[in-house]
């Protein structure tokens, strides 16, 4: 970013700059302009260059600014140009090769150029997140010596948004004393593992909930997302819902019983069979009904079919995505010989007309197969 035509006041906020070779970052070389950068993001490498005054009467002001792997990190190069440094962080030195005005307040360097006792800085993961070319991260991690060592200005925010507050750090991002974890727990499973969330999240991040990418199993259960709670009395989430963190989280499996209880059917008594299907720990998550390809969603809670004539005419499918706990399934009419299954599918699954693994069967013979 080069100004050399125009006079005049500029600012640059909140930007990742990496010129090319033998080209600098942020270079002023106009006589008479000033330019005030904040939060601004200078990488490089042994060719590459940081920030420039170069001409009489050019100012350069840098508030919370970083140059890493520039020959020539923070320069001024006229003996009429002016730099000042805030708050910044070099990894190299901030030079005054022309004999003009380098001010430093509050800025570190990884040599002795530093002020304020703040020379010799190492460039790595001591002090920031990332140092890896390519994937750098210049979030600042326990025990840097960069954090609270800064000098309160009129720039009240960090790169990302936050405010700085009454203790300002050095660098571009505002240090996050809170590391927050989201940890996924199988709940009791006895096959496949839970997923890992590797994020370090601050308070305040959007979270985005994993699905069941470890392939959690648990014998007579089928997994139906996850919740705050391991009994499901918390909050329900399903893959790719979000919410915002604020504490540690762990969410829990919730599994989905195969058991079915009070099932009672009498042909010579024409009592109808009923039966109740208990889902655990889906409290807030809720149950839908799909019957048939030519019916649409039946209404959450009890439905119930009816068999024309002594044929399979009916394919019952139920997935996790509501309330409530339990719902029941009637089926009238059933005629000698006929079967009606209801599969559980998984929510992103709920479309599914046919399937295998039936969870139970309705039939005339006065019983059930669960």
């Amino acid at each position: 970013m080069k100004f050399s035509s125009s006079t005049g006041t500029f600012e640059v906020h909140n930007m990742v700059l990496e010129p090319s070779s033998n080209a600098y970052g942020v270079q002023v070389s106009a006589n008479t302009t000033t330019v005030t950068c904040v939060n601004a993001i200078v990488i490089g490498d042994s060719a590459y260059r940081g920030f420039l005054a170069a001409a009489t009467g050019d100012v350069l002001n840098l508030y919370n600014c970083i140059a890493v792997g520039c020959s020539q990190p923070v320069q001024c190069n006229n003996a009429g140009a002016t730099v000042t440094a805030t708050n910044c962080y070099v990894d190299g030195s901030y030079l005054n090769s022309g004999g003009g005005t380098l001010t430093l307040t509050t800025s570190a360097s990884s040599d002795t150029t530093g002020s304020e006792g703040l020379q010799n800085v190492v460039y790595s993961t001591t002090n920031f997140t990332n140092v890896t070319s390519g994937s750098e991260d210049f979030h600042l991690v326990d025990g840097s010596v960069l954090i609270n060592s800064g000098t309160a200005t009129s720039y009240t925010t960090d790169y990302e948004g936050t405010s700085w507050g009454t203790l300002y750090d050095i660098g571009v991002y505002a240090y996050s004393s809170v590391s927050l974890t989201v940890t996924y727990d199988g709940n009791g499973n006895d096959g496949g593992t839970a997923p890992t969330d590797s994020t370090s999240y601050s308070d305040g991040d959007t979270v985005t909930v994993l699905g069941n990418t470890g392939s959690l199993t648990l014998t007579d259960y089928v997994w139906g997302g996850w919740n705050t709670a391991s009994d499901g009395s918390g909050t329900s989430y399903v893959e790719s819902d979000t919410f915002t963190i604020s504490a540690d989280v762990t969410l829990y499996a919730l599994w989905v019983t195969t058991t079915i209880s009070g099932f009672t059917y009498n042909k010579s008594q024409e009592v109808e069979p009923s039966v109740t299907l208990s889902l655990f720990s889906t409290t807030g998550s809720g149950v839908y009904a799909y019957v048939d390809t030519t019916t649409s969603d039946a209404t959450t809670g009890a439905f119930s079919f009816t068999l024309a004539d002594t044929t399979l005419d009916y394919l019952v499918i139920a997935y996790l995505d509501g309330s409530p706990d339990t719902f029941d399934v009637s089926a009238n009419d059933l005629y000698s010989g006929d079967t009606v299954s209801l599969y559980l599918r998984s929510q992103t699954d709920k479309t599914a007309s046919t399937g295998t693994g039936a969870i139970f069967s309705l039939a005339s013979n006065g019983g059930y197969d669960g």
